[in-house]
């Protein structure tokens, strides 16, 4: 049977048809192969990401603020490529290496940081870095590096 449920010819098969045991086996080993498969195509888009926070700890500053700012708004929480244009604090840093996402997709690993800061109470981040590699492998990936400072306005 084919996968639209209508029926293969007998050359498709080959020129024996299996039958007992032996087809047995065949249909064993097509299983594990689609399971390696699988298996195999989920490692390569998932990936091995690490995110890493570090808390902030020690007595909070009158930080740094500017009067114009740029922000990218299309994440989770703003992403400001520099100081916010109002007081805030610091909450932490959050290191993101490894993010792999879709080829189409350029944020790299600043959406897996955005993210990491909104669990951790932020109401935006400052961008420190990031880059992104397109992936070697036979999937369309990219491999993506961020570091931004999760902040809480005032």
């Amino acid at each position: 049977m084919s996968c639209l449920g209508l029926p293969l010819p007998r050359e498709f098969f080959g020129s024996e048809l299996l039958t007992g045991n032996d087809a047995l086996s065949v249909n064993i080993m097509r299983k594990r192969m689609k399971a390696l498969f699988l298996a195999c195509t989920t490692l390569a888009f998932c990936g091995c990401t690490q995110v890493n926070y570090t808390a902030y700890v020690g007595q909070q500053q009158d930080w740094p603020f500017a009067t114009g700012v740029i922000v990218q708004k299309r994440f989770a929480l703003p992403v400001y490529q520099g100081p916010p244009d109002r007081p805030y604090r610091i909450l932490g840093w959050v290191q993101v290496e490894n993010a792999r996402g879709a080829l189409w997709q350029r944020s790299g690993g600043v959406e897996f940081a955005v993210n990491e800061a909104a669990k951790r109470g932020a109401d935006a981040v400052i961008l420190l870095g990031n880059s992104t590699n397109t992936s070697e492998t036979l999937a369309p990936t990219r491999e993506g590096y961020a570091r931004v400072i999760a902040i809480k306005f005032l």
